[in-house]
């Protein structure tokens, strides 16, 4: 039985400019239906894939952010992407 090569097998994310907008629109339209929820091994994967492609991975947990309470969801991103390179949000709404 022959598989089907998915598009990004083999291709690294460690640019967007590799990416064409519509396929950065579906990895993140993609990405919202798998983390939506606190996950051992979705983590653990993630962190495992940013320390094998180099990243240093950093975790904010509930009581170490005030996302959304104290500080405007739109005040955070800035902030945050400001500092990091990237952002993988794990949440409800």
């Amino acid at each position: 039985m022959k598989y089907l090569q998915n598009v990004f097998q083999g291709r690294s994310l460690l640019k967007c400019m590799d990416y064409t907008p519509a396929e950065l629109n579906y990895l993140i339209d993609f990405a919202l239906h798998l983390f939506e929820k606190s996950s051992t091994r979705t983590r653990s994967a993630f962190v495992v894939a940013c320390n094998d492609l180099g990243a240093n991975p950093e975790y904010m947990g509930v009581g170490e952010i005030h996302l959304g309470k104290k500080e405007s969801v739109k005040d955070t991103a800035k902030v945050l992407g400001s500092m990091f390179d990237g952002i993988e949000y794990r949440g409800f709404a």
